[in-house]
């Protein structure tokens, strides 16, 4: 079963950038997104086609980390308006195959 080592990432982008922040080179079953950051207003949103935000996470909230069950291998983050940069986030992935 193909895992990405756990990746910790600094956002400092308040936009999707064409790039994404992770390119796997296997198709994951299930990434883990997680807002490393203590303060409320830095929320980090994530897109797995760098056109659509698919979801955030809020430190200090319930949705402080997320689960997403998809087979996306790039991932891309940015920063709300209103977040203080840089914002750590911690990433990680896994594949059922």
């Amino acid at each position: 079963m193909p895992a990405m080592p756990l990746q910790e990432l600094s956002i400092t982008a308040t936009s999707l950038a064409s790039s994404p922040d992770i390119t796997l080179e296997f198709e994951p079953s299930e990434w883990l997104i997680v807002n490393m950051s203590s303060t409320a207003t830095d929320v980090v949103y994530f897109s797995f086609d760098g056109v659509n935000a698919h979801g955030k996470v809020v430190p200090g909230s319930p949705i402080a980390g997320c689960s997403y069950k998809i087979r996306a291998k790039k991932l891309w983050l940015y920063l709300d308006a209103a977040a203080t940069s840089p914002t750590a986030i911690t990433v990680m992935s896994n594949s059922e195959k």
